[in-house]
């Protein structure tokens, strides 16, 4: 038997890896080309009247896609409509729910699918960009057979380093005639990935801002806060992820708001959090359970597991939350935000909002800082608001949703 060395080993390892790569190379290369193929297809087939097909599946997140589909709705000479997806067991993702945002919304599930092609769209905005959360005839590659595939992110992503590559990944990217990116790190990102390749030259990027930010209204300043909502992450500490405030605060949490009947609590947990925490093991089935019998046993702190987070954000006067896109949205409406979570992750526009928020590092620091807002000490106010009234609108005073709508109308 012949003996390996330890440089024969390297040289070995240094061949798979140059094969390898080359492979990775002449397949992205090919999936560049299909997407171009297709949209080539497809350019010049847009009929007299403009059919716009959403093909939802994820229920919290259709605040990013409202704005837009509401104001289409609108307009004369288009026809729009949602193609909901409730194959997927996203919480609540139902016909029912569905039916609630449009009552001729179409719905293909597992025991019907609906065939695309039947409703011979001229566009299509899908609402993820993750493939396996649909049929194969619903894929990217599929859908821009037969329609130009457009994108508006799901959620709107504060960090530079992270999520990126897996949101828009090379099964997704491709294949799309236009994104909107919901900010210039975003739009960098994706414009360097198809950047030096003629099949990809076509695709369109726009940096336009968030749509759902559109929704959230500016808050009248208050001298006072009772209701508090806390956004705990879903995620354990990793080297991919934040972790969740979850362990650290939630028995602190409950004993404070027992003891301060005058204020109120809404908890709100990612959707995928007690799942995630059950599935590595951080919790048991029937933890979980006593978890929310200890809440409902609170009467001023009540859990909060609806679709739409809007009411929750509505109803309350200061945010904490861990790391999470939603820290943004809620900066938005000039209300205060405790932040529990690492910054070292966000762009430099996330940045300067956490600054101009409350920075909590320990109970200590959250006790205090709630005492503090309750009784209306919000020292960041001012300068918070006017950075709220900059970041809304461009230079000609138009929002996202505006925007975005003139460029599927008039440009796609």
């Amino acid at each position: 038997m012949r003996c390996h060395n330890n440089m024969d080993i390297r040289r070995i390892k240094s061949k798979i890896t140059s094969k390898l790569s080359i492979y990775v190379a002449i397949r992205k290369m090919q999936i560049y080309m299909q997407g171009y193929r297709y949209r080539k297809r497809n350019k010049g087939k847009i009929t007299k009247r403009k059919r716009i097909v959403f093909l939802t599946v994820y229920p919290q997140g259709w605040n990013s896609l409202k704005t837009v589909y509401e104001s289409m709705k609108q307009i004369g000479g288009i026809e729009v409509m949602i193609l909901a997806w409730t194959g997927y067991p996203y919480p609540g993702n139902t016909g029912e729910y569905w039916k609630s945002i449009d009552y001729n919304a179409i719905i293909s599930s597992n025991e019907k699918i609906i065939d695309l092609r039947k409703l011979k769209p001229d566009i299509v905005i899908r609402q993820t960009p993750y493939n396996d959360e649909y049929p194969k005839c619903y894929s990217a590659k599929n859908i821009s057979k037969v329609s130009r595939l457009c994108y508006i992110p799901y959620s709107y992503e504060p960090s530079p380093l992270k999520h990126l590559e897996i949101e828009y990944n090379n099964h997704f990217l491709p294949y799309l005639s236009a994104v909107f990116c919901d900010n210039s790190c975003t739009m960098e990102y994706c414009q360097n990935t198809i950047a030096g390749s003629r099949y990809t030259a076509d695709i369109k990027c726009y940096d336009y801002g968030f749509p759902r930010f559109d929704i959230s209204d500016i808050e009248k300043y208050r001298d006072r806060y009772k209701v508090y909502l806390w956004l705990p992450r879903w995620s354990l500490d990793s080297e991919k992820n934040d972790g969740s405030s979850f362990f650290l605060f939630f028995d602190k949490l409950m004993d404070y708001f027992s003891e301060h009947e005058n204020i109120r609590l809404i908890i709100r947990p990612h959707p995928s959090m007690f799942n995630n925490f059950v599935k590595n093991k951080a919790l048991t089935e029937e933890e979980v359970i006593q978890i929310k019998r200890k809440i409902a046993d609170v009467s001023n702190v009540t859990l909060d597991e609806t679709a739409d987070y809007i009411v929750s954000f509505n109803e309350s006067d200061i945010l904490i939350s861990d790391f999470s896109s939603l820290v943004v949205e809620y900066f938005l409406t000039g209300k205060p935000i405790l932040y529990c979570g690492n910054m070292d992750e966000y762009n430099y526009i996330v940045y300067r909002m956490i600054e101009l928020s409350y920075k909590v590092d320990s109970w200590n620091d959250l006790r205090n800082k709630i005492e503090a807002l309750t009784c209306g000490e919000d020292v960041t106010v001012k300068e918070r608001m006017e950075f709220v009234r900059q970041f809304r609108m461009d230079e000609h005073g138009k929002n996202s949703t505006s925007r975005i709508v003139e460029a599927i109308i008039n440009d796609i």
